[in-house]
């Protein structure tokens, strides 16, 4: 996930403009797990865990809870003024603790809070206060573009016997494909990076996925 910075996308939500130039950004979701990505040069934020604060109609603000940040390599995701590092999490609106959200070997510089793996560690004691929403970072992001500017593809290859050619259902041992995700590898070029293989501190781990729960 890199350069997440382009001001040209449609978007149909005024509040959703605060996402722009994030890497990965969790919001209001429970139980997932981020591992094994290469995130850089993402101009407000690597990856980030946050409560989604907006009442939507009569939908309540979203909680924030029991996700995993584990052995990624984040970098170079603070050019921003407004930036909120490389790893970050807010839970709440005011101080308030990690809500089983926690951050381990991963490769960073910047986070907030500072120490970000000391304070929601996922093995041993968290600690009690994530500081809560920063309200001043939460500005608008770039305001788009209408989803109808979106400049049309050019002309893709067809499949030369469309109408005649048999059908091949997805179903039995073909659906779904076996994926390896433990064989999924960081992109070369992260440091530490060595085949599948990523090095954060003292704890190497193969292989990157982002696995989730539906809240």
């Amino acid at each position: 996930m890199h350069d997440n910075t382009g001001v040209a996308a449609p978007v149909g939500d005024d509040l959703y403009h605060l996402v722009a130039g994030n890497g990965i950004l969790v919001t209001g979701g429970q139980d997932d797990l981020i591992t094994r990505n290469l995130v850089e040069r993402n101009a407000r934020g690597g990856i980030g865990i946050m409560m989604w604060p907006f009442r939507t109609g009569t939908l309540p603000p979203f909680a924030v809870s029991g996700n995993r940040v584990i052995n990624n390599v984040t970098r170079d995701n603070s050019s921003a003024a407004d930036s909120f590092g490389d790893l970050w999490l807010w839970t709440a609106r005011a101080s308030k603790g990690p809500e089983g959200n926690c951050f381990a070997d991963n490769s960073y510089t910047t986070s907030a809070p500072a120490a970000i793996e000391a304070v929601a560690p996922c093995t041993g004691p968290a600690d009690a206060d994530v500081p809560g929403l920063d309200l001043a970072k939460l500005r608008p992001g770039p305001p788009g573009i209408d989803h109808r500017a979106v400049p049309a593809p050019p002309d893709q290859p067809q499949m030369p016997d469309a109408v005649s050619a048999p059908t091949a259902p997805a179903s039995g041992s073909a659906f779904p494909p076996a994926i390896d995700l433990p064989g999924i590898g960081l992109p070369a070029g992260a440091p530490g990076v060595s085949g599948s293989s990523v090095t954060s501190g003292t704890t190497s781990a193969a292989g990157p996925t982002v696995s989730s729960t539906p809240p």
